[in-house]
């Protein structure tokens, strides 16, 4: 879907973005960049007015259904499987644990 097309979908504070980027790459940007954005500022610009002076979208966004969001409410949450125990470690273990993590940092610097 083409950027064209999708601007009766956008609402106002995403046109005049999309028309403030459009001005700066017509301005500056090399080649192909420039002419789609010099064809999208006339659009640009019907499409803001047209919402400014209070007409309506051309295309309406859908509503949300409210049956899918009672069922997204409804839904139990997961339950999730205890985590296994950590290994005991032995005091031996744990100060060559201890070592071997000050060694690490001393090699850092």
């Amino acid at each position: 879907m083409s950027i064209a097309a999708r601007l009766p979908m956008m609402t106002l504070p995403e046109l005049t973005r999309l028309h403030d980027n459009a001005v700066r790459l017509a301005a500056g940007a090399p080649g192909k960049a420039r002419d789609q954005a010099s064809e999208l500022l006339p659009l640009l610009d019907a499409e803001i007015a047209a919402r400014r002076d209070g007409k309506k979208r051309t295309v309406e966004k859908p509503p949300k259904e409210p049956k899918a969001i009672a069922e997204a409410a409804s839904k139990t949450p997961r339950v999730r499987p205890p985590k296994p125990p950590k290994p005991v470690k032995s005091e031996s273990e744990k100060a060559d644990d201890f070592l071997a993590g000050v060694t690490e940092a001393l090699a850092r610097r």
